[in-house]
């Protein structure tokens, strides 16, 4: 996704909603959640989130 290249080197904010689809491979969600993960995982982009957004999700 185009969007998530030019974010290359910055942080990203990323709310709970898309950790959810994310970790639960939603079917709905998941092509348009996974790009910014995958990017993160290669080191292009990092990724914040909140407290509150670790509590949900654990």
């Amino acid at each position: 996704m185009e969007w998530v290249n030019n974010l290359a080197g910055e942080s990203v904010f990323v709310d709970t909603a898309p950790f959810i689809y994310f970790i639960e491979q939603n079917k709905t969600y998941g092509s348009i959640v996974s790009p910014p993960f995958e990017s993160a995982d290669r080191g292009q982009i990092e990724l914040v989130t909140s407290v509150i957004t670790l509590l949900e999700v654990s």
